[in-house]
């Protein structure tokens, strides 16, 4: 019996020091806290600029939100052009996809059928043309069809992707046509406005599969968020 009770004795105390190693450990483990402090999530910002090149001073004044037209000559007659070098301006810290339009705030008389529009984008700079190249200065000008049809449907006419804190230097030159006739003297075009709107790119991830091959590009989704209007009067006042 005494043997018996000893026995239990001595397995109670194995097990009270089992049991005291296992909370030794359990309070022995190493801790650390790590702690990253101070963050902020803020919104990016979408700042547009136009900017008109100035013939006198090369300087490039800005155009946002001015009132005062940028074509205004009114002298015009077959084979007439008038140029204005243009450029936007991505003073925010997001990309954007901007896009130039002309709209019309009155009806298009038949003038602007024999208006040619041409648009170029260039990455360099860009000069207004001497008298002694304004026959050949839109050679390598994009003609984008007549003003009336510039106003009706501008899409993907003059635009494009702009990164932030970049610029694009572009320009918008009308042609009359050589051949218009008696047809079109006294004729104007008045009120119409050269708007850019400025639309955010953000960036989607697709993966397009082909045979063995995994492509993976980028997916553009834009929402507008900002756009320049720059009202605009345009007249005729000479006969031909």
């Amino acid at each position: 019996m005494k043997k018996t009770n000893t026995t239990v004795l001595l397995v109670a105390i194995s097990i009270m020091l089992c049991a005291a190693l296992c909370i030794g450990v359990t309070y022995g483990l190493f801790t650390e806290t790590i702690l990253n402090s101070n963050n902020k999530v803020q919104a990016g910002s979408l700042d547009i600029d136009l900017q008109m090149l100035d013939k006198s001073s090369d300087q490039w004044p800005s155009i946002k939100g001015d009132d005062s037209p940028i074509f205004h000559y009114d002298k015009w007659e077959p084979g007439s052009i008038d140029v204005k070098i243009l450029k936007v301006v991505n003073n925010g810290n997001v990309a954007c996809n901007w896009q130039a339009t002309l709209v019309s705030t009155a009806q298009l008389t038949n003038f602007a059928k024999v208006i040619d529009v041409y648009v170029l984008k260039s990455d360099s700079e860009l000069s207004y043309p001497t008298d002694g190249e304004r026959a050949t200065y839109l050679t390598s000008w994009t003609n984008v069809g007549t003003l009336e049809e510039f106003v009706q449907n501008p899409a993907d006419k003059l635009g494009g992707e702009l990164a932030a804190q970049t610029s694009q230097i572009f320009g918008i030159a009308f042609h009359m046509h050589n051949d218009a006739d008696d047809e079109y003297q006294q004729l104007n075009i008045e009120n119409f406005d050269i708007k850019i709107i400025a639309e955010q790119v953000t960036f989607e991830n697709t993966t397009v599969t082909t045979d063995n091959n995994d492509i993976t590009s980028a997916t553009h989704l834009f929402a507008p968020v900002m756009s320049i209007t720059n009202t605009t009067r345009k007249e005729d006042k000479k006969c031909f």
